[in-house]
């Protein structure tokens, strides 16, 4: 049983919002002074629901319109509930009135791309909230798994990979030490494999990765070329995200290596948050350039390099076409245009 460590000052708005970045939420509105209010808290809007007091909370206004009247009254009752801050869905240049409001209230008003959901924005908030981050780890771009995974490496002595809760590779150090070859084989597959996924289950390691939050041991099998393990679960609002794995590589692990992993795992729930979300745009992305693309809405050799398509290559391109009103796989279909499934670069075209 481990000591426990001292309390820690709860983080101001200030360190929050570093944290999280300017690319995540950007200041609108604010006194010097709301700043270094201490945030240790998220609340979600609900206008059919009295707002509660909430000091030292942040308020995510789901559905407020910034350009709307009502939403200074939003504002309003968030800062007289004690509220420190407000997140709007909105561009960073917001209306005039909302921000004097916002300052004479004393009130930090926060906006946010509108293509970040507000769930992941939620969980960002509070594993950004969470005190003690490794500040070794702290200074890797937001969502670079693979810069995470090369620094935690180096900071704990051997080799790390970043798995979801599925044992796929998210991530993964590059070292020059020598790596057994079930991380070999995990690495080339970008998956954990079988007869390795079955020897997790025999030895209960699974079952203490997902029921607890502390570094779970595994002890060298040398008869499948399996060196020492150390791994903990990665966890952002009770949701486990995924989990890190750090494997002997040719060396010891240093002396502090299970702490170092213990504050690791709070910093990569940013990370894989933050991740979330880039997958999230970067779907979006797509398919709103597909959809210009197949409604004619742009310039086709633009749209094409845009999604990462080369124009002068030949593709294959697979599509089929529904009929209004019918159903396909058993959902009903509302449209009659061409809906394009994939398309891959390959020889001449057929």
């Amino acid at each position: 049983m481990r000591a426990e460590r001292d309390e820690l000052p709860a983080l101001t708005l200030a360190d929050v919002l570093q944290r999280l970045g300017p690319n995540l939420i950007t200041v609108a509105a604010v006194t010097g002074a709301v700043m270094q209010r201490s945030v240790s808290g998220v609340v979600i809007y609900d206008r059919l629901r009295k707002l509660d007091r909430g000091d030292g909370h942040v308020l995510l206004a789901v559905g407020v319109d910034p350009a709307a009247s009502d939403a200074v009254d939003v504002v309003g009752v968030a800062a007289r509930c004690g509220f420190a801050a407000v997140v709007l869905h909105a561009p960073p240049g917001l209306g005039l009135q909302l921000s004097e409001a916002a300052r004479e209230l004393g009130i930090a008003l926060l906006v946010t791309p509108s293509d970040v959901p507000w769930v992941h924005l939620a969980a960002m908030l509070r594993v950004g909230m969470g005190a003690g981050h490794s500040q070794e780890l702290d200074g890797v771009a937001l969502g670079d798994l693979f810069g995470f995974a090369s620094a935690l490496a180096i900071h704990i002595g051997g080799a790390v990979t970043v798995e979801d809760p599925q044992s796929r590779v998210m991530a993964y150090s590059s070292v020059d030490d020598d790596v057994d070859e079930p991380r070999k084989e995990t690495i080339l597959g970008r998956q954990v494999p079988r007869k390795y996924m079955r020897l997790l289950q025999e030895k209960g390691v699974l079952r203490q990765l997902t029921s607890g939050d502390d570094v779970v041991h595994m002890a060298a099998v040398p008869e499948v070329g399996l060196r020492r393990r150390l791994a903990i679960s990665v966890r952002a609002a009770g949701e486990m995200l995924g989990s890190i794995w750090v494997a002997e590589s040719g060396r010891l692990l240093t002396e502090s290596c299970e702490e170092v992993l213990r504050e690791a795992a709070k910093t990569a729930a940013l990370h894989m948050v933050r991740h979330r979300i880039d997958l999230h745009h970067d779907a979006t992305l797509r398919h709103d350039l597909v959809r210009d693309l197949l409604d004619g809405g742009g310039p086709a050799d633009v749209v094409a390099i845009r999604l990462g398509i080369e124009p002068d290559h030949p593709y294959t391109v697979l599509a089929f076409e529904t009929v209004a009103g019918k159903r396909v796989a058993g959902a009903p279909v509302a449209s009659d245009r061409p809906v394009l499934l994939s398309v891959s670069q390959d020889g001449p075209h057929r």
